[in-house]
């Protein structure tokens, strides 16, 4: 038998305290100050504007997904933490050091090229830093180069 009318059970989650406003409105200001954030680390062009539009959808399905799974607060916090992650992904790699690019030199005529930026005031310096791989007593190498049009020309000693 089959009850035609009966009174609609209410699940224990289904209405929100008003203490959990303050979560719901801080989980949205986090999503937006996100977003925010993420258009200011960008150049602002179009793929920094449809980031930042998929963060927020991002950002949304998490926090109603833990939402409804857990509590506003947990929900508030989700969000928060996607969005940080979100960011940090935005910023720019850190820029590539020269002194950290080896060169195998195994040849006695290899040339080297490069050009590094020149800056207005200051005392320019150029470091090489050589590791000394040679069998016998004495190393009979050298290090010289075209600085300007200048010639200049280093001795390395043994170490």
């Amino acid at each position: 038998m089959v009850a035609v009318a009966s009174r609609p059970v209410d699940a224990p989650g289904a209405r929100r305290s008003p203490a959990s406003r303050p979560w719901i409105v801080a989980a949205a200001a986090a999503l937006v100050i996100g977003a925010g954030l993420r258009l200011a680390l960008g150049t602002g062009g179009a793929g920094d504007r449809a980031a930042a539009v998929m963060a927020i959808l991002l950002g949304l399905v998490v926090w109603i997904a833990t939402m409804l799974v857990g509590t506003p607060r947990t929900g508030f916090f989700s969000a928060v933490g996607l969005m940080v992650l979100l960011d940090l992904a935005a910023l720019p790699a850190r820029p590539a050091t020269e002194f950290d690019d080896r060169a195998a030199l195994f040849k006695t005529d290899q040339v080297i090229s490069a050009r590094l930026p020149v800056r207005a005031a200051g005392v320019q310096v150029l470091t090489v830093v050589a590791e000394q791989v040679f069998s016998g007593p004495q190393p009979t190498f050298g290090l010289s180069g075209e600085v300007g049009g200048a010639a200049v020309g280093w001795q390395c000693p043994p170490t």
